[in-house]
């Protein structure tokens, strides 16, 4: 009995000292992620954008549409994050989860909002000087 009762009391102070321990990193595991994130979305702006340069004269001579602004963008971004991502996904997991097409659908949506900040010099410009 008294064993148990001192692996319980080991347990539970491990538990808090991972807890601690967490608590301390999570602004460096924060910043990290921030950082994971934005190259993500940098790299698929740069994707996208060879993508939807090369189809933008096509959309606009059928539809008269310009692909590379505005809401059109955002609505070909989403469509190009679900259209790369779904076999991914179905691949990956074998069927589309709910949750992985809602994080397509948001991926592709934030980077058709970020499109501009990314493209001309800001904060989310890879190489840009600081001055």
């Amino acid at each position: 009995m008294l064993s148990i009762l001192g692996t319980c009391m080991f347990t539970i102070a491990w538990l808090f000292l991972s807890l601690g321990i967490l608590v301390r990193l999570l602004p460096r595991i924060w910043g990290l992620f921030r950082r994971v994130v934005r190259g993500m979305i940098i790299l698929s702006f740069r994707l996208y954008f060879l993508i939807l340069t090369h189809l933008a004269p096509f959309f606009d001579r059928r539809l008269g549409q310009n692909i590379l602004s505005g809401l059109p963008r955002v609505c070909a971004t989403t469509a190009l994050s679900l259209l790369l991502g779904l076999p991914l996904l179905m691949v990956a997991t074998g069927g589309v989860p709910g949750l992985g097409l809602v994080l397509l659908i948001i991926h592709g949506a934030s980077v058709g909002l970020a499109w501009d900040e990314i493209h001309t010099p800001g904060d989310l410009q890879l190489g840009a000087k600081i001055q």
